[in-house]
């Protein structure tokens, strides 16, 4: 039997899961995020509990899995940027990347386009993730929460489609997971990308 409350439900925002490209959306922060700590105040402990959680992700991952991490570098914010990257492919190569960005810009967008780096280089070497699995670790939690949560941000949207452009097409072929690493934790991704992004 139903009986009216007289509140519409379809003003209510269900939470759920939703998929861009390739990427599963979710509107909550995933769990292991609670674990990495952040880079301002992180103790040695929860530097260590944030390391450990990535190598979990990382050993859980499928066997040919590619594994990226990027980074973005900025003397000032805003200032001259840089963005640098680096693979993994399941054969033991590490490819690195680096671009100078802009003599302007935002940590934000220097971040952005480390990402927009390495899915460009996917594009042009499909070689490079012979399982059709990459997971892409950035350090920028404002990344991965507009790339996999849909968090607003009013600025840098010609990068975001290009992302998103690239994620469309690398959707027919690959699994692409975008995924939060602990900054400056002593993982090796993690400090190859930050020293390639400030060449």
């Amino acid at each position: 039997m139903e009986k009216s409350t007289g509140v519409s439900i379809s003003t209510i925002e269900p939470e759920m899961d939703y998929d861009v490209g390739c990427i599963r959306m979710s509107r909550t922060k995933p769990e292991y995020w609670s674990r990495l700590g952040s880079s301002k105040n992180r103790t040695h402990e929860q530097e260590n509990l944030g390391k450990e959680t990535i190598m979990d992700i990382m050993m859980e991952a499928p066997q040919e899995c590619t594994f990226a991490f990027t980074d973005g570098s900025c003397l000032t914010n805003p200032g001259p940027t840089g963005a640098g990257a680096v693979l993994y492919t399941p054969g033991g190569d590490a490819i690195r990347l680096k671009r100078a960005v802009t003599k302007h810009g935002t940590i934000l967008l220097a971040e952005l386009v480390a990402v927009l780096m390495v899915l460009e280089e996917i594009l042009q070497h499909p070689h490079l993730t012979p399982g059709n699995i990459i997971q892409i670790f950035s350090d920028s939690q404002t990344v991965v929460g507009i790339l996999t949560m849909g968090w607003k941000n009013n600025g840098h949207r010609s990068v975001i489609e290009e992302i998103k452009k690239a994620l469309r097409t690398l959707s027919m072929t690959t699994t692409v997971q975008l995924l939060l690493t602990s900054g400056h934790a002593g993982l090796q991704g993690n400090e190859v990308a930050d020293g390639l992004a400030k060449e």
